[in-house]
């Protein structure tokens, strides 16, 4: 038995025990408004697949979380270029990379609250906030691709030319291209996770986490559970895409 195969049993094995305590957990709790069966949850879920709306707020939820990555990855590629052509820039930028880091998704989202309190431009804050946490993902993972970069292919770089934007664009990027994919791929699942709890708090109109907390005020948690179920899917469908570029690209 290969590896590949290996790891296939072995993760689907794992889903069957999520499933298997949730549905355990379900039958002693006996209450839908704690834990919902997984019968609920699916005819739940068959209700949502089947709505036009559902299909509107994952792309709205989509374009957002896009949106978001662009914008931070052109921010971090800017930080990063800097912090490579001087030493200096990359320690005034530190502080800058660890506050993003560092600073709980609820402060800012208080921020978000008062700058953006029309409720028809709170989306943007949302946007606001996913991207600061999204920045310092990609910003470590382009520094880190640079700085891993062969020594002699840098040699012969500083040979023929100091650092320039023709030399950042066609050599340091290219061949840091791996890392940068690697930070794509890590980015996307805490950036949505993070939109949607930034939604859950400024609670922007039709968006996915004002629905989920809608249906958590309710006590309505089939719904939460579908919800959760169809995010976590287009993380799975989005990793596995980034995964085969990146294999496509590099082998």
């Amino acid at each position: 038995m290969t590896v590949s195969t290996t790891k296939k049993i072995y993760f689907t094995l794992g889903i069957i025990s999520i499933i298997t305590i949730w549905y355990v957990s379900s039958i002693i709790v006996n209450n839908s408004g704690i834990i919902p069966t997984v019968n609920e949850v699916l005819v739940t879920l068959g209700e949502l697949l089947s709505e036009l709306q559902t299909y509107d707020m994952i792309l709205m939820t989509l374009l957002k979380i896009v949106i978001s990555i662009i914008v931070s990855l052109l921010i971090s590629i800017l930080f990063a270029c800097l912090s490579l052509i001087n030493y200096k820039v990359e320690s005034f930028i530190r502080p800058i990379i660890s506050l993003f880091r560092t600073v709980p998704v609820v402060s800012i989202a208080m921020i978000v609250l008062i700058v953006f309190f029309d409720k028809d431009i709170r989306y943007i804050g949302t946007i606001v906030i996913a991207t600061t946490v999204i920045i310092p993902i990609i910003y470590e993972g382009i520094l880190t691709g640079f700085k891993t970069i062969n020594s002699n292919i840098i040699d012969s770089t500083k040979l023929l030319s100091n650092i320039n934007l023709t030399v950042l664009f066609n050599i340091h990027i290219p061949l840091a291209m791996p890392s940068l994919i690697t930070s794509l791929i890590q980015s996307f699942g805490l950036g949505l996770k993070v939109l949607v709890m930034s939604e859950v708090i400024v609670n922007p109109p039709n968006s996915i986490g004002r629905l989920i907390g809608e249906y958590a005020s309710y006590g309505e948690l089939s719904y939460v559970f579908s919800w959760t179920i169809i995010l976590v899917l287009i993380v799975v469908l989005f990793d596995v895409l980034l995964k085969k570029i990146k294999i496509k690209s590099w082998d």
